[in-house]
């Protein structure tokens, strides 16, 4: 998988319901003044899939197009169970064979890596985050 259809296909997993969550305001440029809209109208996922198909970036039919978001977790836990892994705190958790290399903690870990690098950069920057 390339490193795009990698990123595309974290976005529709994991990013796509956290931005379908939340309205988008812009300023428009020629009042400055806020302007909602709903977040629907604008990022239809249906539309951003065909999108994608039409810019090439997929094929139809492919498999990265269809959304699942416990796919990337069934693959890195032999005995993921939704429920149980729903909880804040996992006790008892089997990685499979192939952990170290599954999208589920190569995920994890650029999350992990763009975090440290943001509060590093906020931090040289004077920009203190709470938390």
């Amino acid at each position: 998988m390339s490193i795009l259809k990698a990123i595309i296909k974290g976005y529709l997993i994991f990013g796509l319901p956290i931005l379908l969550a939340f309205s988008y305001f812009y300023v428009s440029s020629s009042d400055y003044r806020m302007r909602s809209y709903n977040s629907r109208a604008l990022f239809n996922l249906e539309n951003l899939k065909k999108n994608m198909v039409k810019a090439g970036l997929f094929q139809d039919g492919d498999s990265a197009l269809s959304y699942d978001k416990d796919l990337w977790l069934k693959g890195a836990f032999r005995n993921y169970q939704k429920e149980e892994f729903n909880k804040r705190k996992v006790v008892g958790a089997i990685l499979a064979d192939n952990f170290a290399t599954s999208n589920w903690y190569q995920y994890y870990l650029a999350v992990k890596w763009y975090k440290e690098r943001f509060l590093a950069i906020c931090k040289e920057h004077g920009l203190a985050i709470p938390g």
